[in-house]
């Protein structure tokens, strides 16, 4: 199984709900889940703050907004352009009431569903995306390097498959078949 970001965190429910029916679970710059109430607090006020942007501004000036955040520093201007050209005929309630109904602040912490798994488990994350680096980091020394296998990637970040796609495949087909990459 494979997931990135908030398919991540989808991919670590069903891991904990089918742990043996998995061959392996890689995780591409996901959160794991908040461990504490003040946490899940701060989460969820920012969460309503951008989903009154959401509701409150046109779509290109949310994205724009939007793209401005640090997880997307390694975007370049020309690429942020593109992104918000790609989503700005997004509707703007839908996509507020999947915001909300998926925030990070509503979820289970998920790191535990490891110890569930006994098959192979890798996260991938781009080394210039430090928030989730950390949190990949924070995560495998909690639960330890036999548990979770960290692959951190050169010159990229949040959204590795999709801007550095052959990196993020050859880098994938190695995790999972290493014997083709000797």
């Amino acid at each position: 199984m494979l997931g990135y970001s908030l398919g991540g965190r989808i991919a670590l429910h069903v891991a904990k709900d089918f742990p043996n029916a998995l061959l392996s679970l890689t995780l591409e710059s996901a959160h794991p889940g908040l461990i504490d109430n003040h946490q899940r607090d701060e989460r969820a006020k920012s969460d309503n703050l951008w989903a009154k942007k959401l509701q409150q501004l046109a779509m290109p000036d949310f994205l724009s907004l939007w793209y401005q955040q640090a997880v997307f520093n390694d975007l370049s201007k020309q690429q942020k352009q593109q992104l918000i050209t790609l989503r700005r005929h997004n509707d703007p309630l839908r996509l507020s009431n999947c915001f909300l109904a998926t925030s990070l602040s509503l979820q289970q912490d998920c790191k535990p569903v490891l110890h569930q798994l006994r098959c192979p488990c890798f996260y991938l994350y781009g080394e210039d995306d430090r928030k989730f680096a950390q949190i990949a980091k924070d995560w495998q020394a909690e639960y330890g390097n036999d548990q979770l296998t960290l692959q951190p990637l050169t010159a990229a970040g949040h959204n590795i498959h999709s801007l550095h796609p052959r990196l993020f495949s050859d880098t994938l087909l190695a995790l999972l078949n290493p014997t083709t990459s000797a």
